[in-house]
């Protein structure tokens, strides 16, 4: 599911570096990733940035420290939270890539549709745990 989320964004607005990052607050998983120009610390680092922010807000960051990123911009997307895990997409653009608000509101968009696919993943996997653990999953 994140790597046709990141293909989606790739295809329609041209960004060619781009993140899927999980985090709990003390674990992150890196799940998808095309960024070749930040380490993966990096990309935790600006995934736990945006842990404060409100859903699907689009956040165009400052140049993000990295040997190659120089000439980049880091925009961060919390997706959604589910079970206490917080979904962040992260994407590099430069003068070339960015975005306009057409690109963002594209964006926005596909992000809520993440958001939500990945809230029906996780209630499915709860109610089956919960049926599992009454013993109606037999």
């Amino acid at each position: 599911m994140s790597s046709l989320c990141i293909q989606a964004i790739q295809a329609f607005l041209d960004l060619t570096e781009v993140a899927l990052v999980v985090t709990d607050g003390n674990e992150e998983e890196v799940v998808d990733n095309t960024v070749h120009s930040l380490t993966e610390d990096r990309l935790v680092d600006l995934a736990e940035d945006a842990l404060d922010r409100e859903p699907v807000s689009v956040t165009i960051n400052d140049t993000p420290s990295g040997a190659e990123a120089v000439d980049k911009r880091a925009v961060s997307i919390l997706v959604t939270e589910c079970d206490g895990s917080t979904f962040v997409l992260l994407a590099l653009v430069n003068e070339a890539t960015s975005l306009d608000e057409e690109d963002v509101q594209l964006l926005k968009l596909g992000v809520a549709h993440a958001a939500t696919a990945i809230e029906r993943i996780h209630e499915r996997r709860r109610a089956v745990a919960e049926a599992d653990a009454t013993g109606s999953g037999d």
